[in-house]
């Protein structure tokens, strides 16, 4: 699969949350992944997208903890968590441990040995 940019927005006023399949890790070259108040749970597979780079999780209310996979996603650069249930003290340690938090943006901090795998570039 050949996808850069996947949005899915919930702009509505109700309370509609969907389930990110599995299948999400065949999204190898997917380089950013924007889900707004639509997620309670982001599934381990995301870890498969190795050139994932932003990951923006923007009012997501019941979504309270990341995969710790995520830590397989060495050009992760940003995860934009505004409005969501995201706490650290929730987050997996192996992940969190890199985790520079900030109120509204968390920045992975990798070490080299994960970071130089990173070799995405988008397809826009």
């Amino acid at each position: 699969e050949n996808k850069s940019f996947l949005t899915i927005e919930n702009k509505s006023k109700d309370d509609i949350i969907i389930e990110i399949p599995s299948t999400i890790g065949r999204l190898k070259d997917l380089y950013t992944l924007s889900l707004d108040n639509i997620v309670r749970e982001i599934p381990k597979e995301i870890g498969e997208c190795k050139a994932l780079s932003f990951l923006n999780v923007t009012n997501c209310k019941e979504l309270t903890t990341l995969p710790a996979t995520l830590i397989n996603c060495p050009c992760l650069t940003f995860i934009s968590k505004k409005g969501s249930g995201l706490d650290i003290k929730n987050v997996p340690e192996e992940l969190a441990q890199y985790l520079i938090v900030g109120d509204e943006l968390w920045s992975p901090d990798f070490p080299d040995y994960i970071t130089e795998k990173c070799n995405a570039t988008p397809n826009f």
